[in-house]
Parts: C-alpha cells; sequence; structure tokens
C-alpha cells in the first residue's frame, strides 16, 4: 500500500486521498492528504488504527482529544477539520503545517547555520507558545504533553521554508491525547500522571517513578514547566536533564541543576528562572509570561547578565541556577516574585545583642541547616574580654571568612553578617590601642594634654 517513496497509492476516505506518509506515533501515522473535490488544498490526516484505539484507555484518549480540538479556536493551536471513523480505522483530518516539528527545525537550522536559535527567534516563537497555553488555561484546559515535537512550523512559502526564517514561521500546538478540561468539581485540580518525563513537572515525575498517583492534585502550572524546558532547548539546543538512563535522568531531575549561557540577556534567563521552580506556587502564570518583558521589550533593549552580582554561580561559561534553591538569582533577575515567595522563603534575620549599651553590637547567628548541609555555629566574640585583647581573636575571624567565598546563598549572607560585626570590633579595637598608646606617651608628665 506504500511505496518506497512514502507514497500511499489509491488510498481514499470518503473524499479524501492520503498521499505521503508525513510520520508516525504511538498511536497511528499521519498523511498528507487532499480532497477529491479540491486537489489544490492540502490537509494532514492522522490515521489510528482501531485495534490499538479501542482499548479503553486508549479510546478515552481520542475521545477525549477530538472533544477538546471541537471547541478550541486558536491562530497557534492546530485546527481539527472533521473526523471519520470506518471499521478499522480512525480519521482526524486537521490543517497542515508545511515546516515540521520545531524540534526537527531546531535541528535543521542548527546544522544550517552552525549556530543556535538567536534570542529575538526564541521571543517570536515563545511569544505564539505562550499565547496559545494562555488561551488554553483561560478556558481550563491543562495540556500536559508540551514538548517540541508537539509543535507544528508552518512557512509562508518554499522560500522561507527552504532557508528556515523563523521570524515567518508559524507555529501550532498539536497532539491533545494527554490534554484536561478542569471542572469546578475538581476544584481546578487533576490528579493523573502523565505526560513526557523530559518535560515533565518534577512533582510529576517523582509520582511516576513511583508509579503513585498525585494525591495532592495539581494544576496547569505543570504546563509552565513544560514551557521552562521548552525555552530551554530552543536557547541551548538540547533537553534540560540529560540521564545515562532511566534512574540517572530521575537523579538529575532530583538534584534540579542546570546552566544557562553566560552570553544569555538577563530578560531570558529571567523569563525560564520563572517557570523552572521547583514549587508550582513560585512558577509564573501563563498571564504572567505574557507581560514579562521577555515577550515585550525589542530584543534590541536586552541587558547581558552583570557578572559581578553572579560571580559564584558561574560556572565556565555558564551561569549555574538550581530549580529548587535559587532566591538570589530571582532577586537578581526576575522582575516579579510571587507572594508565596516572600512569605515562606525569606532570610532567617540574625538577631541582635543589645544588652550591652553603647558598645559594638553582636550578631548572634544561630545554626541552621540548608540544602542537608551543616552550618557550624559561628562562636560569638566575648564581651568580657578587653577590647584591646579582643583584637587579634576579630582580625583572624574577619581574615578567614574574607577569604572563603564558596558556599550557597544563605552561608554567604551569614558571612557578611561575620564580617561586618568583625569590622567593627576591628575598629573599636585600634581605637582602644591608640588611647592605650596616648596614655603610656604622657605617664612621664604630672598632668594630661588638654589639663593646666
Amino acid at each position: 500500500m506504500i511505496n518506497d517513496n512514502g507514497l500511499v497509492s489509491k488510498m481514499k476516505v470518503d473524499d479524501l486521498i492520503l498521499t505521503k506518509s508525513l510520520g508516525k506515533g504511538a498511536f497511528g501515522e499521519v498523511f498528507l492528504t487532499i480532497k477529491e473535490n479540491n486537489p489544490y488544498e492540502i490537509f494532514a490526516t492522522k490515521r489510528i488504527d482501531r485495534a490499538v484505539s479501542d482499548k479503553p484507555e486508549n479510546f478515552k484518549r481520542l475521545l477525549n482529544e477530538v472533544s477538546i480540538l471541537k471547541v478550541i479556536n486558536h491562530p497557534n493551536i492546530v485546527k481539527l477539520i472533521e473526523s471519520k471513523k470506518t471499521r478499522s480505522h480512525y480519521y482526524l483530518v486537521t490543517e497542515f503545517c508545511n515546516g515540521g516539528s520545531l524540534s526537527g527545525c531546531l535541528r535543521q537550522y542548527i546544522k544550517l547555520y552552525k549556530r543556535l536559535f538567536t534570542e529575538d527567534i526564541i521571543q517570536y516563537l515563545m511569544k505564539q507558545i505562550v499565547s496559545a497555553i494562555y488561551y488554553l488555561h483561560k478556558n481550563k484546559i491543562l495540556h500536559r504533553d508540551l514538548k517540541l515535537d508537539n509543535i507544528l512550523v508552518n512557512f509562508k512559502n518554499d522560500e522561507d521554508k527552504n532557508s528556515l526564517n523563523m521570524m515567518k514561521a508559524e507555529v501550532k500546538l498539536i497532539d491533545f491525547g494527554f490534554a484536561t478540561k478542569l471542572h469546578s468539581s475538581q476544584s481546578n485540580l487533576t490528579h493523573t500522571v502523565l505526560g513526557t518525563p523530559c518535560n515533565m513537572d518534577p512533582q510529576l515525575l517523582k509520582n511516576m517513578e513511583e508509579h503513585t498517583r498525585n494525591v495532592q492534585g495539581y494544576d496547569s502550572k505543570v504546563d509552565i514547566w513544560s514551557l521552562g524546558t521548552l525555552c530551554y532547548e530552543l536557547l541551548t539546543g538540547k533537553a534540560i536533564f540529560i540521564g545515562k538512563d532511566l534512574n540517572d535522568f530521575y537523579k538529575k531531575v532530583k538534584e534540579g541543576i542546570y546552566f544557562l549561557p553566560l552570553s544569555s540577556s538577563k530578560e531570558i534567563v529571567s523569563f525560564i528562572n520563572g517557570m523552572l521552580q521547583e514549587k508550582p506556587e513560585c512558577r509564573y502564570s501563563a498571564e504572567d509570561l505574557m507581560k514579562h518583558d521577555f515577550l515585550t521589550k525589542n530584543p534590541k533593549e536586552f541587558h547581558p547578565i552583570d557578572r559581578n552580582k553572579v560571580y559564584q554561580f558561574i560556572s565556565g561559561n555558564n551561569l549555574c541556577i538550581n530549580v529548587k534553591n535559587n532566591n538570589y538569582i530571582w532577586s537578581i533577575f526576575n522582575q516579579k516574585k510571587p507572594n508565596v515567595i516572600m512569605k515562606n522563603e525569606l532570610m532567617p534575620i540574625p538577631e541582635m545583642d543589645e544588652s550591652n549599651k553603647g558598645k559594638a553590637k553582636v550578631i548572634k547567628i544561630h545554626h541552621h541547616n540548608y540544602n542537608n548541609q551543616q552550618i557550624p555555629k559561628i562562636q560569638n566574640i566575648n564581651n568580657n574580654i578587653p577590647i584591646d585583647k579582643r583584637n587579634n581573636q576579630n582580625i583572624k575571624l574577619y581574615q578567614n571568612n574574607q577569604n572563603y567565598q564558596g558556599g550557597n546563598v544563605q552561608q554567604r549572607q551569614i558571612r557578611n553578617n561575620l564580617n561586618i560585626n568583625a569590622q567593627i570590633h576591628k575598629d573599636n579595637s585600634q581605637k582602644a590601642i591608640r588611647n592605650n598608646q596616648e596614655q603610656q606617651k604622657y605617664q612621664h608628665c604630672n598632668t594630661l594634654p588638654g589639663k593646666k
């Protein structure tokens, strides 16, 4: 039925003529399609074998996809033209996109131009994708399988297609087999664990690894995480987490560390970081993304990364970010901080000991545990020791903490507090020593300077 060129001979379904095979998926095959009465209009038809799709779980997904595609209408979501059924197959006829998948375009672009997408291209593409997701979320629909393979590209003409002119491309979201519509009875939460692992929310991935159901439920923020991984891949040309095998992949996701090129703009770092937050409530919403500087500003006005502010997070030519604990990164790059972060994630405030009025204040830093790393208590300087005797102890503490620059943000804040404390004592100690020297200088005199 299919020859060596991928052409189908005499495959007709009513007035549809299925010609060239465009690709195969898990549940069916897609064909280039024309209508018998109008051979100049081209469509794409997904043919699904009923022997596979009639299984209860698969049939439910098929009905789900058709029901959602029938009611949605957005320029960046593929349109369902019609659906047909025969004894052996189901047929879903949709509009045709001539550029293939976005993942394929990315690979071809890198091969053709020997470089990655520029940020103006990423901005142009993400505007369309985020617009589609915003439309879905506004209508209480979760896609749950966002990835580059599920985004098709359509070029206006053959010239743009052959040159991969991405700034003239239109992208369309496809494959709603895993999508779901939230209802008021669900309290805007759903529980089923579905999706592609490399783009999946960490909590859902954990449920998948443990073969458990998501008891707490999840909302539209699962799509936001997937959007972040998708944008990361457009920028770097590779998946955000890569493992040797599935267990190694799970380990990388649990660590939550990823790298962005230092050549990136501050705006795209903020954009990606706002989506790739481990806690769903800390992620941007689709509406937040629509208003973000990365999508609204002219790319010529983007700002470079200030390396002086993030030097402790630089690894080679990359900026190292952890999805679990990056409040400092957020404070540097992101415009808006969700209330939940400000409420729950603020740094612990050291207590001030003002028992000795008029003397230098001593900051008490208590024992804390950040990221399972034990931070030892820092011994307070004993106020009972005369200030001139304390000098060497203070300078030693100050120098030790000046020389060490490692650790996480909380540890650096603790060291900064200690440095301020030690510097205050150092200055007061030196002042006391100078006063002692002045007194010794005039010990042989009956009167001190200023007295007659």
